[in-house]
């Protein structure tokens, strides 16, 4: 394959690296955070932390993928318009709740969100739109900044939050003086935003929303609630399994554009699935064993992160990777609203294990939480590809 050749490839081998860069980011910020506070102190991150993932979950979901949908450039004009707007608002009601609750890190997060929605925004527009490289110039730079942050003698979550979202906006601002992203259709045009959307936010996009809602916030919320340690434990070994996030990302953009081979499709995809598989649970049991024979050489026990947390959330991932090929298969064949309906279903049991995670004040609960929804997400979606399969043929 010549890669100079082929620019699908060259754009998909860009969104990978981005991602990589962005995962790297994510895991010098964790340990920038636990370089000035322990595991505790990295629980009271975590729900800011939560939050800004969640907003920019919703985000993604209702703006940027409009934008990688259409691949215009007036509708990413409009769409950063849009993003400006929405994300004022939500900086002063977050800001807001971060002032009046003292907690001066959400306070932050709240007044860095405009840009750190605009940065994701730029980076997957200058991919789609012929500018990969503008995407990992942010990306590079945001690290090389983030790394700022362990190196410099700096003390409170405060300071390393403000020097990674301001080496993230300062990186974007550099980014607007690289060669503009090409494109010729509707340049000199002024277009609404949700107008061009209309039928593009589906049922796909839904889904993204009660992701964000109705999972990953109970759990955040929860915890924040019940132990700030276990909240710490739960976003480090997050944290610790984003890579293996990225492999599964890039190996399941493959399967909109190879699971169509005629005949082979069940078992293009199974073994697609079953290698996913493999590297995830031997990436979760190598982490496992690793984390067991560290523990035993650490003297700051303010580090330990319990076995039970590093094994049960580790296990989300291999869970998802798995059955994320399905998923995709059905996404591709017009089923995205029965996912949808599954994650509901599935939402029920987020909020049970946190409510009895509350009544019961023991955070295992909350901690199981995600896994549990995600494996009963997965055995439905298992079962629906394989009912639609066999109606196709």
């Amino acid at each position: 394959m010549h890669w100079a050749k082929s620019g699908t490839s060259w754009k998909s081998l860009a969104q990978t690296a981005s991602q990589g860069l962005s995962s790297a980011n994510n895991l010098l910020l964790t340990t920038a955070v636990l370089s000035v506070a322990s595991v505790e102190g990295l629980g009271h991150f975590n729900l800011p932390f939560a939050l800004y993932l969640a907003v920019l979950g919703i985000h993604r979901a209702l703006i940027v993928d409009t934008v990688l949908a259409l691949r215009r450039r007036d509708v990413y004009v409009a769409a950063q318009r849009v993003s400006i707007c929405l994300s004022l608002m939500l900086c002063f009601i977050i800001a807001s709740f971060g002032y009046l609750g003292q907690n001066y890190v959400l306070l932050l997060f709240g007044v860095l969100l405009p840009g750190l929605l605009l940065i994701d925004l730029r980076r997957n527009w200058a991919i789609v739109s012929g500018a990969p490289s503008a995407a990992l110039f942010i990306d590079a730079l945001w690290v090389m900044g983030t790394l700022l942050s362990l190196i410099l003698p700096i003390n409170g979550l405060v300071s390393v939050v403000a020097i990674w979202g301001a080496s993230g906006i300062v990186a974007l601002i550099l980014s607007f003086f690289l060669r503009a992203p090409s494109t010729s259709q509707g340049n000199n045009r002024r277009v609404k935003f949700w107008k061009e959307a209309k039928g593009i936010a589906t049922s796909s996009t839904a889904e993204s929303v009660v992701f964000q809602i109705g999972w990953q916030l109970p759990v955040a919320f929860t915890l924040e609630l019940l132990s700030a340690t276990a909240a710490g434990e739960y976003r480090l070994v997050v944290t610790l399994f984003g890579p293996l996030a990225v492999i599964v990302t890039s190996w399941t953009l493959g399967t909109y554009r190879l699971s169509d081979v005629v005949g082979h499709v069940d078992r293009f995809i199974s073994k697609r699935s079953i290698g996913i598989g493999i590297i995830s649970l031997s990436y979760w049991f190598c982490c496992l064993v690793a984390f067991l024979i560290i523990s035993n050489y650490l003297t700051d026990r303010s580090f330990q992160i319990s076995v039970f947390t590093l094994a049960i959330v580790g296990l989300q991932v291999p869970i998802t990777a798995t059955t994320s090929q399905f998923a995709v298969w059905l996404k591709k064949h017009r089923l995205a609203v029965v996912l949808l309906v599954s994650r509901l279903y599935s939402s029920i049991i987020v909020f049970g294990a946190c409510a009895l995670a509350v009544w019961q004040f023991a955070s295992v609960y909350a901690l199981s939480a995600m896994t549990l929804a995600l494996a009963f997400h997965s055995v439905l979606v298992f079962i629906l590809y394989r009912r639609e399969l066999r109606n196709a043929v």
